[in-house]
């Protein structure tokens, strides 16, 4: 092979190359799921209550782990933006587990606090910070 065939192969190729890295689609930013509990305090066990965040899907699961009489409340932001509703709760009991889809943009940071709500009135000695990537 010529030093020109040589050369102008070479220049394809480094073309070639350069185009697929410049037109190829960007890699898909990988979310993360998280999971948090509540605090413990004299009048409710900790973990009483519990949220898990799934990225796939931007789904909460809002989970009633102790028979104590309480519900388990949560608020929600991402990129430092009030979700829309802001708060979910579970107040079907003990055992069970309310679900909550939400659509985030994709990346976002997404903060909630998962608490006891017993009465109406948030137990905020039992809230707890959970953090996640949509």
């Amino acid at each position: 092979m010529s030093k020109t065939a040589r050369f102008i192969s070479t220049a394809l190729a480094a073309t070639v190359i350069t185009l697929i890295s410049v037109l190829a689609p960007a890699t898909a930013h990988a979310g993360t799921d998280t999971r948090q509990w509540t605090k413990g305090t004299s009048q409710y066990p900790s973990g009483a209550g519990s949220v898990k965040f799934e990225h796939y899907g931007e789904i909460f699961r809002v989970e009633d782990n102790h028979i104590d009489g309480a519900g388990v409340w949560v608020q929600i932001k991402y990129d430092d933006i009030w979700a829309n509703p802001p708060t979910q709760r579970n107040s079907r009991g003990a055992g069970t587990v309310s679900s909550f889809n939400y659509e985030f943009p994709e990346g976002a940071s997404v903060w909630f606090v998962v608490c006891l709500i017993d009465d109406g009135i948030v137990q905020t000695a039992t809230c707890n910070n959970g953090y996640a990537t949509a």
